[in-house]
This record gives structure tokens, sequence and C-alpha cells, in this order.
């Protein structure tokens, strides 16, 4: 299964198992979730517990991209190498062609609000 975040003209796409790792790498940078707010097409919105980990268009907003974006980037430029050798991790993420995609997320990110699908 995957993870695929949408916004205008804008898409970015994890698997699951990605997803929950850049959660949990943004959690240990800093990122305090504001939690997401239910879709919209949904009828009982009081019931909605702003969970990350849903496939239904779920909406984060976009203070709360920014401060994802801004808790990767700090993980980012944080030395990778001696951080991957610490934490397994890591090496997917920030080296090589990893890092390039982790980059581009930020910059998804850092354009505004976006929906979990």
């Amino acid at each position: 299964m995957s993870m695929s975040l949408s916004a205008r003209k804008r898409c970015f796409s994890w698997n699951n198992t990605q997803w929950e790792c850049i959660l949990k790498i943004a959690k240990g940078y800093g990122w305090e979730p504001a939690g997401t707010r239910p879709p919209t097409r949904m009828k009982r919105k009081k019931d909605w517990n702003g969970s990350y980990d849903t496939n239904d268009n779920a909406l984060v907003c976009a203070r709360d991209a920014k401060r994802l974006a801004d808790a990767l980037q700090l993980a980012l430029d944080i030395d990778s190498e001696t951080k991957a050798k610490e934490q397994k991790v890591f090496e997917c993420y920030f080296n090589g062609e990893g890092r390039e995609y982790m980059a581009a997320f930020i910059s998804f990110c850092k354009g505004g609000s976006f929906r979990l699908g």
C-alpha cells in the first residue's frame, strides 16, 4: 500500500512504511503534529482523530506542512553519514538518491496544505 499526498498541481508518494518512518523522523527533530483535518465527505467529523495514517483525503494544513518540512530539513542538515551509522533508518532517506527525494518532499511540504490519499 502507499500514501499519496496531493495538492493543487502537486503530488508526492511514499509507501506506508516510508511514510511512518518520515513522520517518526520529523517528530524526532521537533515536529509536533497538529493533527489532520477530516475528509470533506466525512459525515461525523466530531469523531475524527487527526490521524496521519489514513488514505481518505484527510487534510494536512499549511502551517503543519511547513513545520513538518522544517523538522525534516533539520534532519537533512545534520551530517547524514554519521546519523546513518547511528540509525539504519536514516540510510535510505538521507544519502544519495534518497536525500534528493527527501529534499523534494521538503519542498512539496513548503508548498502548503495537502491531502493524504
